[in-house]
């Protein structure tokens, strides 16, 4: 949802549809994908509900020419959240069991789920996470109706944070990307300069 805005807006303008498709912190991955969470008390059966959608609503829609794809990669990467809280997911085998080397087994989720898109004849785009703001009361934004009204708007955000926590997942989709040719948006750069200078 954090991309929604801008993609629609993009839309419009080259006459193009929007078809959004997202559960929080479900990797969207088209083969068959059983998870355990701990981010909410429905997550499991949320995902599980929603990951078939993406092949027979998107992926096997005639209508949609390209897929943007973007995950909370920090946390399916290695399965936990940042600041290592308790908001963490395991991938489970076919006998149920957990999967031990959980970032290959993301990696080969990926693999097969970018293969699927391709061979559906459609182009793909994975959109690189969102920066994580270390604490996001430091940006005082101010609503759009407000707009007229606002005093200056103050916004910063901590690149160490993003290093610690973020960057991990961000190299990690950088070597899967490359490996599999994929193009990539990483937000950083056209939000840092904006978000420097509390625009």
């Amino acid at each position: 949802p954090h991309y929604l805005r801008s993609v629609t807006t993009w839309a419009k303008k080259y006459g193009y549809n929007v078809k959004f498709l997202g559960t929080a912190g479900c990797p969207m991955l088209l083969s068959r994908v059983d998870i355990k969470s701990t981010i909410t008390k429905d997550h499991e059966i949320q995902c599980e509900m929603t990951l078939p959608l993406f092949e027979r609503q998107i992926v096997d829609d005639p209508r949609v020419e390209f897929i943007l794809m973007a995950q909370r990669f920090d946390l399916f990467y290695d399965g936990k959240g940042y600041l290592h809280n308790t908001r963490r997911i395991t991938f489970q085998d076919s006998t149920g069991r957990v999967v031990e080397d959980h970032t290959s087994y993301y990696y080969d989720q990926l693999s097969l789920t970018v293969d699927a898109i391709r061979k559906a004849g459609k182009d793909l785009v994975l959109l690189k996470q969102v920066p994580l703001f270390g604490s996001i009361t430091s940006c005082n934004w101010e609503p759009i109706l407000k707009k007229l009204f606002a005093q200056e708007r103050s916004c910063s955000f901590d690149t160490g944070f993003i290093k610690k926590w973020q960057q991990p997942s961000i190299d990690f989709v950088h070597r899967f990307a490359a490996a599999h040719k994929v193009e990539t948006l990483h937000p950083l750069p056209p939000l840092a300069e904006p978000l420097l200078k509390a625009i």
